[in-house]
């Protein structure tokens, strides 16, 4: 599924809502959601974000309008951005080696 609201593209796989802001790359995309059990839940992520199982249309864009207020709040500045690169660099140093191993 993928959305814009705000000039905000929104995209979910069905397990977690991306958003790519204005003037980003698709490749830094940040995770919007968690799960009930990530640790920045404990830590106060706002329930509004916890996604629910199965993660419906209505309620990804209702996180989306949510999370737009949400993220500019001196709140939300407690919670560092996951970024998708993030991931891919970690895939990448995962594989890498990997990858020599096979080779060597």
């Amino acid at each position: 599924m993928f959305f814009t609201t705000e000039r905000h593209a929104f995209e979910t796989d069905g397990k977690h809502l991306w958003v790519t802001p204005p003037g980003s790359d698709r490749i830094d995309r940040i995770k919007v959601t968690r799960y009930l059990g990530d640790r920045s839940v404990r830590q106060g992520y706002p329930r509004e974000l916890i996604r629910p199982e199965p993660m419906t249309e209505g309620w990804a864009r209702s996180a989306a309008v949510f999370w737009l207020d949400w993220s500019v709040t001196a709140d939300a500045a407690a919670f560092p951005s996951v970024h998708l690169d993030h991931f891919v660099r970690k895939l990448e140093l995962e594989t890498v080696p990997a990858a020599a191993a096979h080779m060597g």
